[in-house]
Parts: C-alpha cells; sequence; structure tokens
C-alpha cells in the first residue's frame, strides 16, 4: 500500500528522530516500514467509526511519553474518540488490535501480559475515562471495554466469542446487523447462440458458448419482478448472495437470490464490500486517503435507514441493533440490567 505523503514525512522524521540523522538508507527504510505496521489498522477502525456516524470526534493520540520511567506505569492508547451517547458527549481512549490468525477459529483469544494491559487501564483510570479495545479479527471488528478480558494464568486474555457477546460497536457507534429477506435476488439470462468450444474433463462436459441477454430482472422476497432495487442496491452488493446458475430450455439463468440461512451483513463489513465495488480488481483500499477525504459510496447512517425502509418493502427481514451481554461500568448510569 503506498503511503500518504504527509503520513510519510511523519515517519521518515519519526525513524531519523529514532536512528539518528545520519542512520543507514536500508536501516531508515526498515524502520520506517515497523512504524507503519499498526497504522493501516488504525486508520481503517478510525473510518468505520467515522462512517457510522455516532461518533462526533476522533483523532490520534502522541504516544510519546516522558519521563521514560512514565511507561512502566502509564501506555497511551492509540486513539480518542467522542460518542454521541442519549443526548450526551461520552469520551472514550480506544487501542486497536488487529489478528488474522492463518484458518478462522471461533475460540480464538486476544492475549496481553500484565505489563501491557495494567498500563492501558491505569491510563484511563487516572483519567477517569473508558478504556475501549478495538479488535479485528480476520474481516470481523469488536469493540468492547477493556475489563472484559479475564485473567488466564498470567496473561489477560477474552475470545473472539466473548469479545462479540461484549460488542459495543453497535450501541456507541451505530453499527447494525441486516438480512435480506429469502428471495431478494438478481437474474440474468443468456440465451445460447453458437457452441465455440467444447472439452471432457473426467467425467464432466465443459462448454463455451457465445450468448446474448434476453432477460434480466430482480426479484423481491415476495417473488415479485424488478425491474430495479432502487436504493436498496447497495444492500444487495453488500449482503453478496451465492452465485447458481439454471438452465431453462435455450436460456443459461445466473441468479445471485438471498438464501434462507445467508443474506446477512454487518453494517462495517458493508462499508469494505462497497468500496471494493469501485476499485480496480488490482487496488486495494487506501483507508488513510478516505479517513482524509472522507469519500465513501454512501454514508453509514443512510445505509441504515435504507435497510430499515426496506423491510416493509420486502427487501429485508431484519435490521438487528446489538447490544453487549453485559453493561460496562462506565455505562452502569445510562443502561438498565438485561
Amino acid at each position: 500500500m503506498k503511503i500518504p505523503e504527509i503520513q510519510l514525512a511523519h515517519l521518515l522524521h519519526e525513524a531519523l528522530e529514532q536512528l539518528g540523522w545520519t542512520s543507514d538508507p536500508t536501516e531508515l527504510a526498515n524502520k520506517v516500514r515497523k512504524l507503519n505496521i499498526g497504522l493501516p489498522a488504525e486508520d481503517e477502525f478510525s473510518v468505520i467509526l467515522s462512517w457510522l456516524g455516532k461518533c462526533t470526534l476522533l483523532h490520534k493520540l502522541d504516544q510519546h511519553q516522558s519521563p521514560l520511567g512514565s511507561k512502566e506505569r502509564y501506555r497511551v492508547p492509540d486513539l480518542l474518540a467522542f460518542f454521541s451517547f442519549k443526548g450526551r458527549t461520552l469520551p472514550a481512549l480506544i487501542e486497536v488490535k488487529r489478528t488474522s490468525s492463518g484458518t478462522w477459529r471461533s475460540n480464538f483469544s486476544l492475549s496481553w501480559k500484565p505489563e501491557y494491559y495494567e498500563p492501558l487501564a491505569d491510563y484511563g483510570r487516572t483519567l477517569g475515562i473508558p478504556v475501549l479495545v478495538a479488535w479485528k479479527y480476520h474481516e470481523q471488528w469488536s469493540l468492547f471495554d477493556l475489563g472484559a478480558f479475564r485473567v488466564a494464568k498470567k496473561n489477560y486474555r477474552i475470545s473472539f466469542l466473548k469479545a462479540m457477546q461484549e460488542n459495543l460497536l453497535g450501541l456507541l457507534g451505530g453499527d447494525f446487523v441486516f438480512v435480506l429477506r429469502p428471495g431478494v435476488g438478481m437474474h440474468i439470462g443468456v440465451e445460447k447462440k453458437e457452441l465455440l468450444k467444447e472439452e471432457k474433463v473426467d467425467e464432466w462436459v465443459h462448454q463455451q458458448w457465445e450468448g446474448v441477454v434476453q432477460d434480466a430482472y430482480f426479484t423481491d422476497g415476495e417473488g415479485r419482478r424488478l425491474s430495479s432495487l432502487g436504493r436498496f442496491f447497495p444492500l444487495f452488493l453488500a449482503a453478496a448472495p451465492e452465485p447458481e446458475v439454471e438452465t431453462v430450455g435455450p436460456r443459461v439463468y445466473q441468479r445471485f437470490v438471498a438464501e434462507e440461512e445467508c443474506g446477512s451483513c454487518w453494517g462495517h463489513q458493508a462499508l469494505g464490500i462497497l468500496l471494493e465495488y469501485t476499485m480496480p480488481a488490482d487496488k486495494s483500499i487506501d483507508w488513510r486517503k478516505l479517513l482524509l477525504s472522507e469519500d465513501v459510496p454512501v454514508p453509514g447512517d443512510v445505509l441504515r435507514e435504507t435497510a430499515s425502509d426496506g423491510i416493509p418493502e420486502a427487501i429485508v427481514r431484519y435490521v438487528i441493533n446489538q447490544r453487549p451481554r453485559s453493561v460496562p461500568p462506565f455505562l452502569k448510569g445510562d443502561l438498565e440490567e438485561w
């Protein structure tokens, strides 16, 4: 990923300060790479939180500390956020982490040593501001209170499932889940005109045809044909129903239809999917550029409202606003136990 010029200047300056202004170019390049490792995750989460619409201010915290001995007592988190919550401004400190441990495992855990966890807790406790953890495991973000960690032998640990149970991204940030009505789909019928190529591979016969699109339409959850999904089309793209192929006489239909057990999507994941549709296939999302420009296909609050409007229109089955399983201490006065 190309580093924007302003960010690169800061990274170069910091690397030179740490290595010395006469350092070896190779050593300098390696230092810049190390300094940049954590930034993409911070940028991505910052864009998501801004896009969802309930964060009124978000900025990175300078983590240079003095005196040097303060690092044994305090650790400065990555971000400071102001949330609009129940008619007031709620500040929170956020530490951002990203893990993608090979194959996805539902029992995967985030583990921190006491010397990492406890200075974070002390920093927030001293300021009187809650410390939250934004954790991306593979493609799923969660946001939870630091107190959700539990001590396992020596280290502080939280499982992915526990992080999702205590997820605050919906309550504070405005994240949501939408589920399409079964039957909502796109159908494209191609009439076969001329067989161009045929070959047999094992017991399968592969054919290549020249064809003409003779039929194209959408359907809603009641099975009605539609010429367009209109403003609901971004929801359909984000849910990404699996394709299937059906032959009807001389026509081959490719269908993308939400089924009973699929068609759901988290709001924050929808942003990444929609952004990828607007980009060339060989390009990746530049989260830092988006953080500076806020150039997104559709605002998060608009997508959330559109999902709700899709229920009476037979496009959306459910819209789920997740609450955490337990009330974190800093929200005890705002929420009843459930």
